[in-house]
This record gives C-alpha cells, sequence and structure tokens, in this order.
C-alpha cells in the first residue's frame, strides 16, 4: 500500500468522528442531560398580560411579563409586574425580575429586585423592597425570610423578614428591625 493511500486513510479515520459529532447535532452536555434547555415548555408567551375581573367588571389585578412560559404545573415570568386594586385601600403593584405562580394561582414567588408599591386613598404611597418575596393573591398577603426596606415618605425601615397582611394595611417586622424618621417640617 502506497504512502498516499495511508495517509488519506489516516486522514478520513481522524475526520470521521468529526463529522459524525456535527451531524448528531447535540453538544456533549445536551446529550449527558438528556433534553435541551428549553424542554418541558408547555406554551410561552413575549408581551403578555392576563387580566382578572371582579363580578361586577371592574379590573381585579392584572398580571404582566415580557415573557411566560408554562412547564410542569408553574408559570415562569421574567419581568413580572403585577397590578391589583383593593377595595378601600387603593392599589397596589409589584415588580420584580423574575417569578413563579403554580397552576392553582395561590403562591407567587418572586425574585431579584422585588419592589411592592401600595397607594393608599389618602395618597400615600408605601414602598417594600426585598430580593425576594412570596405574594399569596387570594388572601392578599405578603412573606419573605429576606432582608427588606420599608419606605413611606419622611421614614425608613429595614428588617430582616416580615409578613404583610396588605388587605388590613399590617405588616409584621420579623427581625433586626431598624427606622430612621425624617421630620422635614
Amino acid at each position: 500500500m502506497g504512502r498516499t493511500r495511508i495517509r488519506l486513510l489516516l486522514a478520513a479515520l481522524l475526520l470521521i468522528p468529526i463529522l459524525l459529532y456535527w451531524g448528531a447535532g447535540n453538544t456533549p452536555s445536551e446529550r449527558l442531560s438528556g433534553m435541551p434547555s428549553d424542554a418541558g415548555i408547555d406554551s410561552f408567551m413575549k408581551g403578555a398580560t392576563v387580566v382578572e375581573y371582579s363580578p361586577t367588571g371592574q379590573v381585579k389585578q392584572a398580571l404582566s411579563a415580557s415573557r411566560m412560559e408554562h412547564r410542569q404545573g408553574s408559570n415562569y415570568f421574567t419581568l413580572p409586574s403585577l397590578q391589583r386594586n383593593v377595595a378601600g385601600n387603593g392599589q397596589m403593584r409589584i415588580n420584580a425580575q423574575n417569578g413563579q405562580m403554580d397552576d392553582s394561582q395561590q403562591r407567587l414567588d418572586l425574585y431579584g429586585a422585588v419592589k411592592l408599591y401600595n397607594k393608599l386613598t389618602t395618597g400615600e404611597t408605601q414602598q417594600l423592597s426585598s430580593e425576594r418575596m412570596t405574594y399569596y393573591p387570594q388572601q392578599n398577603q405578603a412573606e419573605t425570610s429576606a432582608p427588606v426596606a420599608f419606605l413611606t415618605p419622611g421614614h425608613r425601615i429595614t428588617a430582616v423578614g416580615l409578613k404583610a397582611d396588605l388587605a388590613k394595611g399590617q405588616i409584621d417586622l420579623l427581625s433586626e428591625v431598624k427606622g430612621l424618621h425624617n421630620n422635614e417640617k
């Protein structure tokens, strides 16, 4: 066998695994995981808004997100914003970087730069900030074990953890509570 044939045979033996790899279409990590990164997504929407109405036809709450996807019994949100009209208490809005809600809609877990704004009927706005928070829409309650900041005009309170009954306007700060009052008059 000539040298040229041996070189061609060696080149072919070296190229066959590379060509087979390209033809398979999966990276080694995709083959190890057994599924691509978007596997399990039943549906998704971009720029979506879901509105819930009261029995009288008034907007009760609206949840919008730059992206919503559903997989395995939960909805996942990118940049979620929940707005809720609370009878007798004004309006509430919650923003975050990410969120997850189970199919029963009993619990909304929010992550990353969570901000809850509560605009009271008096015109005063309260703001709660945390890195993560769980909101229970049916009870209009929120809780977290993470550090929080509570801001109202002239007041700043920080704490670790909270339980809030937003329907009653009651907020329980759980530990390491520190406050600052600024009387501008």
